[in-house]
């Protein structure tokens, strides 16, 4: 099972929960955290696919991709390998450390869905690290996002993530 492998890791979870909620802002933090957490901890161990970064050394695996209702939850895991990622990287403007940049891709309908904002306008995604610091050598992230889901009819996805390789061919459930 990927789990993070740092403390600063799980630290850097539970604070980007705290300001990423996506709820009504009525639970309390601990249950945001909770919820976040319990969902990344039961991501499958075998990933889907896993694509090449930009950066030499950096890859990004695709655990889950998971419908519920009208959203849709892509759960990954970026490993750094031999060289330290700036998280920033990930971001739309290249100026957060969060998932931001991601997007989901209906080919059929010829649509892109960008994560759900939360009331704040922040992405409704799990943020590499709290502090905007870079990821050091040889580490596992986990990172997760919501997007509005595609028509019932949509079978199968793309997903791209900024400085990666796109995951093509993902077949929803």
């Amino acid at each position: 099972m990927h789990v993070l492998r740092t403390a600063a890791g799980a630290a850097a979870l539970a604070m980007v929960a705290a300001g990423c909620g996506g709820g009504s802002g009525d639970e309390p933090l601990e249950g945001r955290v909770a919820a976040m957490t319990s969902t990344v901890a039961t991501a499958p161990s075998k990933p889907m696919a896993t694509v090449a970064g930009s950066v030499e050394g950096t890859s990004l695996e695709l655990l889950a991709v998971r419908r519920s209702g009208r959203v849709l939850t892509a759960q990954l895991v970026l490993r750094t390998g031999s060289g330290s990622f700036d998280p920033e990287l990930l971001s739309e403007d290249g100026e957060r450390a969060d998932l931001s940049g991601a997007r989901l891709v209906d080919d059929v309908n010829v649509k892109e869905y960008a994560p759900l904002r939360g009331e704040q306008g922040g992405c409704v995604c799990t943020s590499p690290v709290g502090d905007g610091s870079r990821i050091g050598w040889d580490q596992e992230v986990a990172l997760s996002a919501k997007f509005p889901a595609p028509p019932d009819g949509v079978r199968e996805v793309s997903l791209t993530v900024p400085t990666f390789a796109s995951f093509e061919g993902i077949v929803l459930g």
